[in-house]
């Protein structure tokens, strides 16, 4: 195994918690007709951003009908019970967690998705995830996921229901204004505005027009929202980014892109980003996105979609909805790795979700 020290040091508070977890679940996945996806672990790679993707792909799974096994050893059982959003994974109906260090079951039908390289070879329908800085072009993509207390309120009738919504107002930006998201290294890592100074060149080049709340607000509105100081309920998340043409994609704390930019495209809100090509593929400007580079872009691109006309608008909007209806749904991305026959040499995923590639063991298949 390969475990950060803080994973090892807590694994005997975790345990117990995840145990109380599994104790309470009720497994339900009779019904279910995609064959099981088995998640083998055997390093906390995959715990970031406080097990999010984890859960996202437990998601995914559960989207595509699909059972999901988490097969991991206990210590790694128990940083999956610290993390807020992981540990959720541990009570879903269609789950279940398999000790790896004992003998489970034929999964020679199932899909198994490994975080460490095998010596073994031939071992099953097997890919390698791989969490990653950038995407590698020679394997699958798995796109950002939203946020995974969103996806219960982003059902596919809702989203394109939403999408259709028309009129809409101005630009915004609703989330985290910490300290943390003004760091001076995502600039220095991937060459783009940190948050907090981005939103400050907004006040600068919009001025007495950016309001500080959601209000009612005309089609040139600039509305900026703190999440921690006017928070916006769950159930009203991707409502609120439907009421809007443009949406701000800020960067994170450690690498540009945020969930924010999927749920806003979900709904139809065209991204307003100095991140496009971070994409895979990339965001192209003026056709899905609004793409800008630096201050001056940012001001430019201010003045552009002030004189959009109401149908270019409505054409970038209905754009933005294909490209995630294409390549940001993650649950057609897990579906095509589990149903095609993908015979690509290298046989693996990759999670473009880090400012820096994490090592992948290479270990002995249990």
């Amino acid at each position: 195994m390969k475990l950060r020290w803080k994973t090892r040091l807590r694994a005997h508070i975790d345990l117990p918690k995840a145990k109380r977890i599994l104790a309470n679940q009720s497994v339900e996945t009779d019904g279910m007709t995609g064959r099981p996806i088995v998640l083998d672990l055997r390093s906390d790679n995959l715990l970031i951003d406080c097990g999010r993707h984890l859960a996202s792909l437990a998601i995914y799974a559960k989207q595509i009908d699909s059972p999901f096994v988490i097969r991991c050893p206990k210590p790694i059982l128990a940083a999956i019970a610290h993390k807020p959003h992981s540990a959720s994974i541990l009570s879903m109906p269609h789950s279940e967690w398999v000790d790896s260090s004992k003998p489970h079951r034929d999964i020679r039908d199932s899909l198994i998705l490994r975080d460490y390289e095998s010596v073994v070879s031939g071992h099953g329908d097997s890919w390698t995830l791989r969490i990653t800085r950038n995407p590698n072009p020679n394997s699958i993509v798995f796109p950002y996921p939203m946020h995974p207390k969103i996806y219960e309120f982003a059902q596919k009738q809702m989203l394109a229901e939403l999408s259709q919504s028309r009129p809409r107002e101005g630009v915004f930006f609703g989330g985290n204004m910490d300290r943390r998201y003004g760091r001076r290294k995502i600039c220095d890592e991937f060459g783009v505005t940190n948050r907090l100074d981005l939103l400050d060149h907004v006040r600068s080049i919009v001025g007495h027009s950016v309001a500080t709340f959601s209000r009612p607000s005309s089609k040139d509105s600039f509305i900026i929202q703190d999440s921690e100081l006017n928070p916006i309920p769950r159930d009203l998340w991707l409502p609120t980014l439907a009421r809007h043409r443009f949406f701000l994609c800020c960067p994170g704390v450690a690498q540009p892109v945020c969930h924010h930019l999927t749920e806003a495209m979900s709904v139809g809100t065209i991204p307003l980003l100095e991140y496009g090509n971070r994409l895979t593929p990339p965001l192209e400007d003026g056709v899905n996105a609004v793409c800008f580079d630096g201050p001056e872009g940012l001001k430019q691109a201010i003045v552009r979609i002030r004189n959009f006309t109401p149908q270019h608008v409505d054409w970038l909007s209905t754009n933005a909805t294909r490209y995630f209806e294409k390549w940001l749904r993650g649950e057609q991305v897990l579906r095509r790795v589990r149903d095609e026959d993908d015979h690509r040499a290298n046989r693996s995923v990759c999670l473009p979700f880090h400012s820096h590639d994490l090592e992948t063991p290479r270990l002995r298949a249990a």
